[in-house]
């Protein structure tokens, strides 16, 4: 055993690898690369790979700040018969996300004191998009990364609230 140490740069990249639909793939990968001299032998060589994951400041972790959206929704039964309006606040408690250790917590206030139809459910979804850009050419992937059902019935006349987690991945490549 050879023990050894290095200190990665600060502004180093976090590691990726995203295969695109077509077969073309991105990917920013880290290894270290050993090798033994064997005098009057065969030499002992070998590669590991290993993940850089983004770091957050401190500061910036602190500072993080929740998130919240308000927005009516008009009912149509057949694409013209008007069932009410269903008013909603989305929220959820930050806009940074570590993957590596939160959960990411959402909460919809639903006010359906006008809506003729009952609220049965809320899906939730992650989603993931990722640009490249090299000489000239840029090219987004989009990909729901996570999802979750909440079942939870509101009457018409009636308010209530729908929360619940969306899983994170933790295999989510990270913000450059």
């Amino acid at each position: 055993t050879y023990p050894f140490s290095f200190q990665l740069p600060q502004q180093l990249p976090p590691s990726f690898h995203k295969r695109c639909g077509d077969g073309d793939t991105a990917s920013i990968q880290y290894y270290v690369k050993a090798y033994v001299d064997i005098p009057m032998g065969r030499d002992a060589k070998t590669k590991r790979f290993f993940r850089v994951l983004a770091g957050i400041p401190q500061q910036q972790w602190i500072a993080r700040q929740p998130v919240s959206l308000a927005r009516p929704f008009d009912v149509k039964m057949c694409c013209c018969i008007d069932k009410g309006t269903i008013n909603t606040n989305f929220f959820m408690d930050r806009t940074i996300i570590s993957i590596d250790r939160d959960n990411l917590l959402i909460c919809v206030d639903v006010d359906n004191t006008n809506g003729q139809e009952p609220v049965e459910s809320l899906e939730i979804s992650l989603n993931n998009i990722l640009t490249y850009r090299a000489r000239g050419y840029s090219d987004t992937n989009r990909e729901r990364a996570s999802h979750n059902f909440i079942g939870q019935r509101i009457e018409p006349g009636q308010r209530g609230r729908l929360q619940g987690v969306v899983p994170l991945p933790r295999d989510l490549p990270g913000t450059v």
